[in-house]
């Protein structure tokens, strides 16, 4: 389930208002193991660059989850959607993180010969047995351990950062890079 909220209106603050009674309400009926490890209990992704576009990646209280985009420079648009995965989705996106050795990637990976207005990217997770705090600059882990260099969202076939990417364009079902 996702929701539009426009920028900067109090209907997006009244939304965010109703969402979260709604989730109070549900909250003491819910099953109790419907919420379970495979929820993080701190998620924030973040990527783009300087001057284009811009993706964030932020869970709220629960399991929902706002991804708001902005337009390159000058452009002046921006947009928040509520999404809503199910409990189903974000098993196979843990399951995900655990193939890809998520949990073993380095602090920065940065390749200091890049561009000044190059893609950056940034992870915040935590779940209860893991947390990783994560970013890149024009560089991707790789699956061997070591990094590569990413030419602007591209960041190769051999990048664990691209098949994690995947795995939140599936969590999402929005396109995420």
């Amino acid at each position: 389930m996702r929701t539009l909220l426009s920028r900067g209106s109090g209907a997006s603050r009244a939304l965010l208002i109703i969402l979260g009674a709604c989730w109070f309400v549900g909250a003491g009926s819910a099953d109790p193991a419907a919420k379970n490890d495979s929820i993080p209990t701190h998620l924030k992704i973040s990527t783009g660059t300087f001057f284009g576009a811009k993706f964030t990646l932020e869970l709220r209280e629960g399991d929902d989850l706002i991804l708001r985009t902005t337009s390159g420079r000058g452009q002046g648009t921006a947009s928040a959607i509520a999404l809503h995965p199910s409990v189903e989705k974000w098993r196979a996106f843990r399951s995900s993180l655990d193939q890809l050795n998520l949990w073993s990637w380095k602090a920065a990976y940065v390749d200091s010969a890049a561009p000044t207005d190059g893609y950056s990217w940034q992870v915040e997770l935590t779940y209860g047995d893991h947390k990783l705090v994560s970013r890149g600059y024009e560089a991707a882990p790789t699956h061997d351990g070591s990094w590569s260099p990413m030419k602007g969202m591209n960041s190769g076939s051999d990048s664990t950062y691209s098949d994690f990417t995947g795995a939140v364009s599936a969590l999402i079902e929005e396109p995420f890079y």
